[in-house]
């Protein structure tokens, strides 16, 4: 049935990429997008999976009653066109679903969303700057309707902007923050950018560039005041 989704990997376990829950991670191969400080770009390009549908099959199959979910992640998972039948397919096996995404194939993530648990929504830049980062046309209104349809959804979420001090500003923080407003975010963290092997920095210099926003006392007080559940996750 899903002998053709494009896994690049598998994370068998972890407590931090699905809250409150103990899950699995799968990546999926691809994304339209090329932020330029993406985590995992060996998994942007199109192309198929290295890793069988069997072996998530075999897995979910002994972690009955020791995982509570499973997260797909990429890349980005909208790319699949099958991900609402394997969303339903997963709830069928007895899992919670999460999802990572930009949003990108809006029309992908409203079809996902009824057999979606919680959605980790990636807010890439303020709306009016947002293809400086994903270097895609179109993708403001892309992840804009996205947003709009996960909001009104009522599925758990949380808003999360990658602090990347290469890509954004603080200022960029301050207009992001005032957008989510706009749609009535509730849910917002702030991650820390985590330099990739090999980044044009030496790992001190970056650390105190990414560090910066986390230190700025009225933008952490601001972030407080704008959303009512503020996290700071630190590298």
């Amino acid at each position: 049935m899903f002998e053709d989704v494009p896994i690049a990997g598998i994370t068998k376990v972890t407590m931090l990429d699905f809250p409150g829950r103990i899950s699995a991670v799968v990546f999926l191969q691809g994304c339209p997008w090329r932020c330029p400080y993406c985590h995992n770009p060996e998994m942007q390009c199109m192309a198929n999976g290295e890793v069988p549908f069997s072996d998530l099959e075999t897995l979910l199959g002994k972690r009955h009653g020791l995982l509570d979910g499973v997260v797909y992640s990429g890349g980005d998972p909208l790319v699949y066109n099958k991900l609402p039948d394997l969303l339903k397919w997963t709830q069928a096996q007895g899992f919670e679903t999460g999802i990572h995404t930009g949003g990108h194939l809006w029309e992908n993530f409203e079809k996902c969303l009824p057999y979606t648990n919680w959605v980790g929504f990636d807010m890439k830049a303020p709306f009016d700057d947002y293809e400086k980062v994903t270097k895609a046309k179109n993708s403001s209104e892309y992840a804009q309707k996205a947003l709009k349809m996960l909001l009104d959804s009522g599925v758990e979420y949380e808003i999360r902007t990658t602090a990347s001090p290469e890509d954004l500003s603080i200022e960029d923080i301050y207009k992001i923050a005032d957008d989510l407003k706009g749609y009535g975010v509730k849910n917002f963290v702030l991650q820390e950018h985590r330099q990739m092997i090999g980044g044009k920095e030496d790992e001190a210099t970056h650390f105190v560039k990414s560090s910066s926003f986390f230190t700025d006392t009225k933008l952490i007080a601001y972030l407080n005041d704008t959303f009512e559940n503020f996290t700071e996750r630190r590298a």
